[in-house]
C-alpha cells in the first residue's frame, strides 16, 4: 500500500501545495455470489482484492469540499447543500 499512499500524498501536495493531513485505506471488494442475497437466505461469498483505493485529506475552511481525482485529473469543489445532487 505504501507506493499508492505515497502517490496520493504526492497528488495531494502538487493540487494543493502543501502536504495533507493524513491519508486513509480501503481494500477493494467483489461479491463472487450474488447481491442482496445475504439478507433474503442466500449465499454470498464477499471477499477483499489486494487492489486499494487511497483519499489523501486534510481540513479546508469553511463549508465546502474540494476534491482532486489523480485517474481523471479534475477538481470539482460542492458544499453540504449540494450533496443529494446527482452527478
Amino acid at each position: 500500500m505504501t507506493d499508492v499512499a505515497d502517490r496520493a500524498t504526492a497528488g495531494f501536495r502538487q493540487e494543493f501545495g502543501e502536504p495533507p493531513a493524513g491519508h486513509w485505506a480501503a481494500p477493494g471488494r467483489v461479491n463472487l455470489i450474488g447481491e442482496h442475497t445475504d439478507y433474503n437466505d442466500g449465499f454470498v461469498l464477499p471477499f477483499a482484492l489486494p487492489l486499494r483505493t487511497v483519499a489523501a485529506a486534510d481540513r479546508q475552511q469553511g463549508a465546502r469540499w474540494t476534491v482532486w481525482s489523480e485517474l481523471s485529473g479534475e477538481t470539482i469543489s460542492f458544499g453540504a447543500g449540494e450533496v443529494d445532487e446527482p452527478g
